[in-house]
């Protein structure tokens, strides 16, 4: 009976910090695809005289990134904008 009440104890400790485990990895997951659409949109920008109406998909390898679903977004498609006169990129996650 004593081990089942100690595993039951390190379950509800383990369960949690395992789900904050998730949420950070999602995280940084969700930072790594607006630097990777930052970056195609710069490619866009150096190798296209006017980068407006933004296609990326030529600079990224394989389909657009997403945002992860622990994050909770309304809808998983990243926004991504550059400014035609001042060539800044703006990437917009969907709202949480």
């Amino acid at each position: 009976m004593v081990v089942v009440v100690i595993i039951g104890i390190l379950v509800a400790i383990a369960i949690p910090v395992y789900g904050g485990i998730q949420r950070k990895a999602a995280i940084s997951a969700h930072q790594a695809n607006v630097r990777t659409l930052q970056g195609a949109a710069a490619l866009q920008i150096a190798q296209e005289t006017s980068p407006g109406g933004v296609l990326l998909d030529k600079y990224i390898d394989g389909a657009m990134p997403i945002v992860p679903a622990i994050l909770d977004a309304a809808t998983p498609a990243y926004t991504c904008t550059i400014d035609a006169t001042t060539f800044v990129i703006t990437v917009t996650p969907a709202a949480h």
